[in-house]
This record gives C-alpha cells, sequence and structure tokens, in this order.
C-alpha cells in the first residue's frame, strides 16, 4: 500500500540471499517436521463415518423443491438456529426457499418429502434409533428413510452441527472466519442422498475463544462459533463457587481454592488450613489429620452450598465443579507436604489428590440422602489444577501399562476425580513430539490414563505481544490426536483468548486449525492451511502462503538464536530491534504490496474486495506495528505518518480490542 524505493528493494534482495544462506545453515528440520513430514495415525476413526449415496430423486431440481423443514411444535434457541441456518444457506446456494411446518399431526409416511429437524413426531415414527449416550452432547445422525432426511443427534445444538454437515456435503459449506465461508452458488440441481452419517467429536467440549465471542450483531458474527463448533466455556461447565455464602456473592470457577476457605474467615481459628507462605492453602493441614478432616468437610460443604444454589433440574449444564489452586503462587513446603510428596513420586500434586478424593467421596454421601436427591449430579466431576507445582503425577506408568500409584491417592471407585491439566512445561513453539516436549507429555498422559474424562488447557502465543506471530503449528498439528488417545474431554487452547473484533499473526487461522481437529483429530493440518489461504485470499492465496511461511522461517530462527523455550510465551517482541531486520519487515511489506495488487480484480464486487482486502489488513498489521516501533529513521515524514495513519484506521475498522492480554490498545494507539 506504500511506495518504496528501488532503493529499497534492493536491500530486501540482499536481505533474503543472506536470510537463506543462514536458514541453510541451521538445523530448522523440527520445526516444520510435524506439519510437512508427519502423517495422523492411519487407524480408522470411527466417531466420524460419513456414508451415504446419490440416489434418482431430486432434493432440487430445475431451481425447485418439494421439501419441507419439520420441526417439533416446541422448539429451544438452538433448534431455531439449525432451522434459520438451513433455510438462509440453501438459499444463498440455491435461491430456493425452503418452507418450514412443525410436526403436529405427522408421521413418518413413505413418499413424503420432509428434512426432519430434532426430535419430530415424524422421528419417533420412524423407527430410527438415536443412542444419545453414544453420540454424547454434540454427536449427531443424517439418515435418510424412504424420501425424508431425518438429522438428529445428542442434543438441539447437534442438531444444528448435522445441518453444517448436510449443507457441507450438499454446497460444500465451510466456515472459516467470521466473515469468511464457502458456498457453491446457482445449484440448479441437487440429487437426493442416502445418508447414514454418523458425526461425533474427538473431543467432547471445546471452548469458544478469541473471536469466537461475536463483536457484532452481524448474523455470521453471532454464528460464528456455532460454525467452528466451539461454545464452551470452562466456567460455564463448572459449578459456580461462590466468594461469599450467597448467591449474589461474585463467582470464581477455577483459581479459587482461598474462596472456599477465606483466611478473614478460618484463618485466626485454623492457621493449619494455609500454606507456609500464605498463598495457598495446605492440604495437608500441616500434619494436623484432624484439622484436615475440618478442612475437607468445610470444602465439601462449600460445594454443596453451590448445589443447592443451583439444583440439577434447573441447571443441568453444571457438570464438574472446581477446588483450584491459586495462580502464580507455590503450594506449600511445610515438612508435612514436602514428606508426603517424597512418598509419591516427589509429586506435590498427591496432597491435592488425596485430599479432592476425601472432599468428593463427602459430597457424593450428601447427594445420595433422599432429602438432597433435588441437588444430586449423576457422574459429577471433582476437578484439581494439575499446573505448575501441581504438574507431575504422583504415580508411575511403565512400558506395558503398568501403574504404580499408592492406595491413599488411589481413585475411589464412584467418585469422578480428575485434573484440569494445564501443561506449561509444554514449548508450543516446538513440534509436539520433540525431545523437549517429552516430559510434560509423558505427565500429560500419566494423567489422562489413570483419571478418565481429563481436561486440557493449553497455550501457544505471546501473551504480552498480541500484535506477535507465534508458531504453534508443528505443537498442534499432534496435540489433539494425543488428547483422544488420552482420554481428555475438554479442550481450551487459550492461544489468543482475551482478543475482540480480529487478529493479527495468524492467529485466525491458528483458531480455525484448533477448532477443526478438537471435532476431529484425523483432519490432515496441511490440507486445513490450504483450504484456509484459498477461501480468505483467493487470488492473493500463493503470496499470503509465503507470508506466513516467512514467519514461520523467522519464529525457527528466533528460537535458535534466542534460545526461546516454554516460557517465550511472556516476551514482548514486536518492540524489540534484536529481533528484526528492516530488511525482514521492507520484505513483508513488500509481500502485502503484492497480496493488496492481487485481490484488485475483485474490486468491481464491493462485498467480496471489502472482506479479502480485511483478510489481508489483518496480517499487515503485525509487521507494520514492527516498523513503526523499530524502523523510524528508514521513512521519510510522509511515509511514516501515512503508516502510522492506516495502522490506527485498520485498528478501528477491524475492531481489534487488545494489545497484550488483559491490556486494552487504545493508549498504544494514544501514543503513536
Amino acid at each position: 500500500m506504500y511506495e518504496r524505493s528501488k532503493k529499497k528493494e534492493e536491500f530486501m534482495k540482499k536481505f533474503i540471499a543472506l536470510i537463506l544462506s543462514c536458514i541453510m545453515s541451521l538445523s530448522l528440520v523440527t520445526i516444520f517436521s510435524s506439519c510437512k513430514n508427519k502423517k495422523l495415525s492411519g487407524e480408522k476413526n470411527l466417531n466420524h463415518q460419513f456414508i451415504y449415496t446419490e440416489t434418482d430423486k431430486w432434493l432440487i431440481k430445475d431451481g425447485q423443491t418439494d421439501y419441507k423443514i419439520v420441526m417439533p411444535t416446541t422448539i429451544s434457541a438452538e433448534l431455531g438456529y439449525a432451522k434459520d441456518e438451513l433455510v438462509r444457506i440453501v438459499k444463498e446456494a440455491t435461491g430456493v426457499t425452503l418452507p418450514v411446518v412443525t410436526d403436529a399431526g405427522k408421521t413418518h409416511t413413505e413418499n413424503v418429502k420432509y428434512i426432519s429437524l430434532g426430535e419430530t413426531s415424524l422421528l419417533q415414527s420412524s423407527g430410527i434409533t438415536i443412542n444419545k449416550e453414544k453420540l454424547h452432547r454434540d454427536g449427531l445422525r443424517i439418515i435418510t428413510k424412504d424420501d425424508t432426511i431425518y438429522i438428529a443427534g445428542g442434543s438441539d445444538v447437534a442438531v444444528l452441527y448435522g445441518v453444517y454437515d448436510f449443507l457441507k456435503i450438499h454446497f460444500n459449506f465451510e466456515t472459516y472466519s467470521y466473515d469468511c465461508y464457502t458456498l457453491d452458488k446457482n445449484v440448479k440441481a441437487e440429487k437426493l442422498l442416502n445418508f447414514d452419517v454418523t458425526d461425533i467429536p474427538d473431543i467432547q467440549y471445546r471452548q469458544r475463544r478469541g473471536t469466537m465471542n461475536p463483536s457484532t450483531q452481524e448474523i455470521d458474527d453471532q454464528m460464528f462459533a456455532y460454525r467452528m463448533r466451539s461454545l464452551d466455556a470452562y466456567g460455564n461447565l463448572m459449578l459456580p463457587i461462590h466468594t461469599g455464602h450467597t448467591i449474589n456473592s461474585p463467582v470464581k470457577s477455577d483459581h479459587n481454592s482461598l474462596h472456599y476457605l477465606p483466611k478473614e474467615e478460618y484463618e485466626k481459628a485454623h492457621p493449619k488450613f494455609y500454606s507456609s507462605d500464605g498463598s495457598q492453602l495446605c492440604y495437608m493441614a500441616r500434619g494436623d489429620e484432624a484439622e484436615r478432616d475440618i478442612m475437607t468437610t468445610k470444602c465439601a460443604e462449600k460445594i454443596e452450598e453451590s448445589l443447592r444454589f443451583y439444583p440439577a433440574e434447573e441447571y443441568p449444564q453444571y457438570i464438574a465443579v472446581q477446588l483450584g489452586i491459586m495462580d502464580m503462587a507455590p503450594l506449600c513446603n511445610c515438612n508435612a507436604c514436602e514428606d508426603f510428596a517424597m512418598e509419591h513420586e516427589g509429586a506435590k500434586s498427591a496432597t491435592i489428590v488425596r485430599f479432592m478424593n476425601e472432599v468428593g467421596k463427602k459430597v457424593n454421601d450428601w447427594m445420595a440422602l433422599p432429602e438432597n436427591a433435588a441437588y444430586a449430579r449423576k457422574n459429577f466431576q471433582y476437578m484439581f489444577f494439575s499446573y505448575a507445582d501441581a504438574s507431575v503425577p504422583p504415580f508411575s506408568i511403565e512400558e506395558d501399562g503398568t501403574i504404580h500409584i499408592k492406595d491413599d491417592v488411589k481413585p475411589i471407585e464412584g467418585v469422578n476425580v480428575v485434573p484440569f491439566c494445564a501443561m506449561s512445561g509444554f514449548d508450543y513453539g516446538k513440534p509436539f513430539d520433540s525431545e523437549t516436549n517429552q516430559q510434560p507429555a509423558e505427565y500429560f498422559s500419566a494423567w489422562g490414563k489413570v483419571y478418565k474424562n481429563s481436561w486440557a488447557w493449553s497455550y501457544g502465543a505471546f501473551f504480552n505481544d498480541y500484535m506477535m506471530f507465534y508458531d504453534n503449528y508443528s505443537f498442534y498439528s499432534d496435540y489433539y490426536k494425543f488428547l483422544k488417545e488420552n482420554n481428555y474431554i475438554f479442550t481450551f487452547p487459550q492461544i489468543q483468548d482475551d482478543q475482540r473484533g480480529a487478529y493479527t499473526g495468524f492467529f485466525t487461522l491458528a483458531n480455525y486449525i484448533c477448532s477443526k481437529l478438537a471435532w476431529n483429530v484425523s483432519l490432515d493440518v496441511n490440507d486445513l492451511i490450504d483450504a484456509y489461504f484459498d477461501a480468505m485470499y483467493k487470488d492473493a492465496a500463493d503470496i499470503m502462503q509465503e507470508v506466513f511461511t516467512e514467519y514461520r522461517l523467522w519464529f525457527g530462527v528466533q528460537t535458535a538464536k534466542q534460545g526461546w523455550s516454554s516460557s517465550s510465551t511472556s516476551t514482548t517482541v514486536s518492540t524489540a530491534p534484536k529481533y528484526w531486520s528492516y530488511g525482514f519487515i521492507n520484505g513483508m511489506m513488500i509481500r502485502f504490496d503484492r497480496a493488496y495488487e492481487a485481490i484488485s480484480v475483485y474490486e468491481k464486487d464491493a462485498e467480496l474486495y471489502t472482506a479479502l482486502k480485511h483478510h489481508i489488513d489483518m496480517e499487515w498489521l503485525n509487521p507494520a506495528y514492527v516498523a513503526i516501533c523499530n524502523y523510524r529513521d528508514y521513512y521519510t515524514e510522509t511515509e511514516y505518518s501515512a503508516l502510522k495513519k492506516n495502522y490506527k484506521m485498520l485498528i478501528g475498522e477491524l475492531g481489534v480490542t487488545r494489545i497484550r492480554e488483559f491490556v486494552s490498545i487504545d493508549s498504544t494507539l494514544e501514543s503513536l
């Protein structure tokens, strides 16, 4: 977008030759090995069976249809979304508006043409059985019987996901961003398909994050998280724990152990409840068994209090409760805690596991009382953070699968204690199977094998620098397969979770890949990347892939040069000259000029051109910010002012809100 002199272009050519020479001399194979060479397991994934054949009948013929959508008489919001999305997207693809009727007085009939959504009277009379236990909440079936297509699932939101599968199969509907999806258009004829589709997510619960939280009232923005099948928030799945003893007091669902036993309420009478430095609980009560029994009772009563606040029938979404260690604070190092850890593989988590077993047992006993039937929850999980000092499991597993675990930390039958594993020890900038990640992967695997249905929290961004690219692709390409193999049911890839409006640094791509792999771990990352670039950039796809690849090379060089490791996620990169050269940034800006030129062929289609330009604009923000912060002297006053003006304008147009995690971008814009 900015003209550059021939002198600058010659500088760039010399820079490319130099950087290629440097790259050839570095061992960067591991940076790309997972994405370019590794193959996902060839084992058939039975969760995703897309079986269908073409019939000699028509769904749509000559731009018309005899099909109607049938809905239950009473519908949920999610079922309403399923109907609206089906009507809206079929109309966009074909020009046909599908009529909608209720199931009142209707049963399955051989020659009647319906698309049945959810638990209609047609489905109930069809003889089709939907195994909801196997499907869980989000799994779906698409089945054709006679002339009727049935889309059903474990819940109404699963029906919506079934609609998306139906649209993908018939019209190539695929979503990449809140303002970008692919869809066949001007379809005038489409055969009826004989469906026998089963599609069950490999990871049962998938966190909504970042820009999947809508910033506008636009339909595509509002539906983006649904289309990415990432609707969960761990706080919405966990029973709220209140800081006080009323339902109106503040809620803390994650790092909340001191809210169970607030110091102002208990410390004077029970000082042994707290760790040696007072920042955590002491899960051993300093070795005082009587005090520890009081602690577990008080914590159980806190959970019981919330179970009364939120009866199961009224609040069925709460499947777990967390008693989580406080963040950024060491666990207790009193003699009792140290000694107990040494008896259990040196793992401080042992004190928490035993504590949670006892708390869970007390709550289960309370729920089993007849007078508490309204508050009882089936398969309720008692969760603790396997994080920081509590990362190491208190047991060992041999290569043949033999588990060595002492009775006092062994899972109790019927008490569903599970870890929420937040492995900060992973280096998310290296391949998942790299030597660096071997130890944390072993811990992660061990937790999942002993505690079925564990939860996972992961990272992979510069949290102090939201303008910056971070190469987490080699890590996440294998991560989700690992979660599935080790019995994890929840995933939260935090990356740039706090950002709203738009990302830069290709985090829209990272968001897309994480969402797709969490649903189906068997997908090929390279195919996903290629499809993303084709959809998001059209004629500029190859150029933008060059930009992406150059950033991956840059990240690999800096990883080797700076010794970046798991702690590098706290680094601020954009404003530090040591990570950059003008030649690299100028070369990036030249590539962006080429990308903008490549999409100029779409200028007559204002809506499409604006969308494509904004997709490029998002990534332009990254090198532009580096240039503004580090290379003032390389621009004329006019060029530099124009650069800053465009940067500020695009931040506003795209709706970017954060410069770093939890920090608004406003003050940064004011300082430029």
